[in-house]
């Protein structure tokens, strides 16, 4: 297996060293497929959802937070390669509100609110339709500043104030081309943020977003 792993590595070196490899992939200069040149920038805008909150007790009791939808904005830079390969990165916030709480069978009312700082580094694959319409997948990673507001004596539970984290997430969408290789349409992304603190489950995200895609001429 390590024979094969190693065989597959030098391949791949093999052919990132030949001139029409590193010509095609690096190539900077404006193109018919990229007549402004690779650099391009990207905003968004929409609905923000995060699943309820659970945790545990160090006594071994089971709670639930109740989380509502709320918004969500992001920017980023992104470069086009050749062919149908994007990178972007991105800075992202979504809040939401924090308004009920399930406690050993007993439940109360809140007011907190959650607040989320992404920045991350996504890779996209276009799909050519040969029409207007652009769909699109992918995926990135990064991390998020989580910042728990008006806590109402809830901030034991849920870890501390603000704290820092991991995140992955997914993401399918359907632009469609205005010309001039500007673009706006919809998109979903599903993210996982590793940031279980004591009892509590890590947080899954849902973001329905309208984005708009522009080149740097």
């Amino acid at each position: 297996m390590n024979k094969t792993v190693l065989s597959t590595v030098l391949a791949v070196l093999a052919l990132a060293s030949t001139d029409g490899f590193a010509q095609d992939l690096l190539n900077t200069a404006p193109s018919p497929g990229r007549p402004h040149g690779p650099w391009y920038g990207s905003l968004s805008g929409g609905y923000g959802m995060a699943e309820d909150i659970r945790y545990k007790t160090p006594d071994g009791d089971k709670g639930q937070i109740s989380v509502e939808g709320g918004y969500v904005f992001a920017a980023a830079l992104g470069y086009k390669w050749p062919k149908y390969l994007r990178t972007e990165f991105e800075v992202s916030y979504q809040a939401n509100n924090l308004n009920k709480v399930k406690f050993g069978g007993e439940r109360g009312s809140m007011s907190s609110d959650m607040q989320y700082l992404f920045y991350s580094v996504n890779a996209y694959h276009d799909i050519s339709t040969g029409t207007r319409f652009l769909p699109y997948f992918g995926g990135g990673l990064g991390g998020v500043h989580e910042t728990l507001n008006d806590s109402d004596g809830t901030e034991g539970t849920l870890g501390k104030g603000s704290t820092d984290a991991f995140e992955m997430h997914g993401e399918v969408g359907l632009h469609y081309d205005l010309g001039r290789e500007v673009s706006v349409g919809p998109s979903y992304r599903f993210v996982h943020l590793f940031d279980s603190v004591g009892g509590r489950d890590d947080t899954n995200l849902h973001q329905v977003k309208v984005g708009l895609r522009f080149p740097f001429r």
